[in-house]
């Protein structure tokens, strides 16, 4: 959400973010028993290059934590144990969080990798 509100991505991050959900659900159909230490992995590339983006806050290894286990309840047929997590998630604090360097999204930072962190 970050990336997108800040446009890391041009002016096509909101189609990238997008193309990155279809990317996920792809990956998993296409392949058996992700790990979450590899989505992780698969998550931070598309960041990295999709974004230029480096997320350094630990969010994506529980982003791909809950991801894995949502995959394997919904495989399992449990939906209602997916339904019972979504509700336990906290909305996300983009606002309380801060690209670096520059937080302003200026061209002095093109072509450069941004680091995300959440101070939240």
């Amino acid at each position: 959400q970050l990336a997108v509100q800040h446009g890391f991505g041009g002016m096509e991050s909101a189609e990238k973010a997008r193309w990155m959900v279809h990317a996920v659900e792809q990956w998993f159909r296409e392949n058996s028993g992700i790990e979450p230490y590899e989505l992780e992995d698969f998550l931070a590339d598309i960041m990295n290059n999709e974004f230029e983006t480096v997320t350094s806050d630990g969010s994506l290894e529980q982003v791909s934590a809950d991801i894995c286990q949502c995959f394997n309840w919904c495989a399992a047929g449990n939906l209602a144990a997916v339904e019972q997590r979504l509700l336990q998630l906290t909305p996300a604090a983009v606002a309380a969080c801060q690209g670096a360097p520059g937080d302003d999204n200026d061209d002095d930072d093109e072509g450069e990798n941004v680091q995300v962190g959440c101070i939240c």
